[in-house]
C-alpha cells in the first residue's frame, strides 16, 4: 500500500479518487439516526451510514486489519470469534470481576483513532491516510462538536479493537503478575481468579490505566461492576460458567429451548418464531454441542427440522 491509502479503497470499491474524497470529506453527514431500546431500560442511539460511506469504511478496515495489531484478550469483532471464547478463560476460577464502559464507541474518537495510526510501529501511515480514516469513519451526533466511534458503522468495531490495542496490553500484563485472567468483549471487561486479594488489586490497577489513558478516554460504568464467587451465579457475557468448570448457557434458556421445540412439532409457532427457533437452537448447540443429542433423545427425528446442519 505504501503509505497511500486512498488507492487501496479506490481499488477496492471501483470508485474514483474524488468521489472517495468526496465521500470522506461529507460521511459525517451520511447517517440514518434512530434508537434502539436497552435491555435494562433506557435508549441506545445508532447511526447507520450510507451505502456509499459503508463502502469506503469496509474497504478501508480491509485495509488496515493487516496493519493494525488486536489484543488476544480481545474477544469480540475477530475473525472466528465466538462468544464462548469470552467465557472459557474465566472458567473454573473461584473469583469473578467485571465491568462495563459507559458510551464506548463514542468514547473513540479522533484523538484516539490518530494516536493508533500514528504510534511507533504504525509509522507506515502518512497524514493523508490518517485523514482519510477519521473522515471516513467517525461521526458527529447531532448537536456535538466531538467525532467518535457510532453503533451503526461497518468499522467501528475493527478501529475500537485497533485503539484499545495499548489498554489491553497494560492490562493483560498486570493480569499475568497477579494469576489473573483477562477478557474484553467489546466495552465488557471481565477478571477472575483463584483469591479475592489478587482481584482487589487487579481492580486498582485497571482503574489507574483508565485515568491514564487519554486517547481514548475510557470512563467505567459503577452500575454494572460485579464481583461475585461460587456461592452466587457466575455469567460472563451471558454465558454462566459451572460449578465443574465448564461454560454453559444455563437450565432456563435450554427449558426455553425445549418448549419452543414443543411448540413448534405441536404447529403453534408462525414463520417468523420458527426462524427464531432455529436461531436459539444453533447458538444454544454452538456453547453446547451435546445439546443436540438431548433434542433427538426427547422429541425424535422431528427435532432435526430446527437443528443446525
Amino acid at each position: 500500500m505504501n503509505g497511500d491509502l486512498l488507492s487501496f479503497v479506490v481499488a477496492q470499491t471501483g470508485l474514483s479518487r474524488q468521489a472517495v474524497i468526496r465521500i470522506s470529506e461529507t460521511a459525517r453527514h451520511r447517517y440514518k439516526v434512530f434508537s434502539i431500546d436497552k435491555k435494562r431500560g433506557g435508549k441506545r442511539i445508532v447511526a447507520q451510514p450510507a451505502r456509499e460511506v459503508k463502502a469506503v469504511q469496509r474497504a478501508i478496515v480491509a485495509a488496515l486489519s493487516s496493519r493494525l495489531p488486536v489484543h488476544e484478550s480481545a474477544t469480540a469483532y475477530v475473525p472466528g470469534s465466538k462468544l464462548i471464547n469470552n467465557a472459557i478463560p474465566h472458567a473454573g476460577q473461584k473469583y469473578l470481576l467485571k465491568f462495563d464502559f459507559e458510551n464506548f464507541f463514542p468514547s473513540i474518537d479522533d484523538s484516539a483513532i490518530r494516536k493508533a495510526l500514528s504510534g511507533e510501529t504504525q509509522n507506515g501511515f502518512s497524514q493523508d491516510d490518517i485523514l482519510l480514516v477519521v473522515g471516513s469513519c467517525l461521526w458527529r451526533p447531532p448537536g456535538s462538536s466531538l467525532l467518535g466511534l457510532c453503533i451503526g458503522a461497518p468499522s467501528s468495531p475493527f478501529l475500537s479493537n485497533a485503539v484499545m490495542f495499548e489498554f489491553d496490553g497494560i492490562v493483560s500484563r498486570l493480569a499475568r503478575e497477579l494469576g489473573i485472567s483477562y477478557t474484553r468483549f467489546s466495552d465488557d471487561v471481565t477478571f477472575s481468579g483463584p483469591d479475592a486479594s489478587s482481584l482487589s488489586k487487579m481492580e486498582l490497577g485497571f482503574r489507574e490505566t483508565c485515568r491514564e489513558l487519554n486517547a481514548p478516554k475510557l470512563v467505567v460504568n459503577e452500575k454494572k461492576r460485579t464481583f461475585c464467587s461460587r456461592g452466587a451465579a457466575m455469567r460472563v457475557t451471558g454465558l454462566t460458567l459451572s460449578n465443574g468448570g465448564g461454560v454453559t448457557v444455563g437450565r432456563a434458556r435450554k427449558r426455553g429451548v425445549r418448549a419452543g421445540v414443543d411448540n413448534y412439532l405441536r404447529g403453534t409457532l408462525d414463520l417468523k418464531k420458527v426462524e427464531r427457533l432455529r436461531g436459539e437452537v444453533a447458538f444454544v448447540i454452538s456453547i453446547e454441542p451435546l445439546f443436540r443429542d438431548v433434542l433427538i433423545a426427547t422429541f425424535g427425528d422431528r427435532v432435526r427440522d430446527v437443528l443446525p446442519s
